[in-house]
């Protein structure tokens, strides 16, 4: 049975903000991991993002809102990668402040 995983990361940024340092930081993960990945989409309307990742031969699908204080990620993991939950909201969690807290690349 799929896993879904959910997390809130808060943040003090405005929704705008957050959403430009998201944006960004999923193009630099996707250029850090895409080795790894055989698809890597974000489907961006404006503060939501669809997500979809292939990896290992599954397909994970998400999606990721951007509000004034919180950045809400939802992932469904297919059977074979549920086992995996903990470790990708562990992942999530640290991107995610990470891309938050950190001042943003230069345009």
């Amino acid at each position: 049975m799929p896993r879904e995983v959910r997390l809130t990361i808060p943040h003090n940024l405005g929704e705008e903000e957050a959403t430009h340092r998201i944006r960004d930081g999923l193009e630099r993960l996707r250029i850090d991991y895409g080795t790894y990945l055989s698809t890597a989409h974000a489907a961006w309307n404006e503060n939501r993002a669809d997500v979809e990742i292939g990896a290992f031969g599954q397909s994970i699908t998400g999606t990721i809102d951007v509000a004034p204080d919180v950045v809400n990620i939802v992932i469904v993991l297919p059977l074979l990668l549920a086992s995996l939950a903990e470790r990708a909201r562990h992942f999530l969690e640290s991107k995610g402040a990470d891309m938050l807290r950190l001042p943003p690349q230069p345009s």
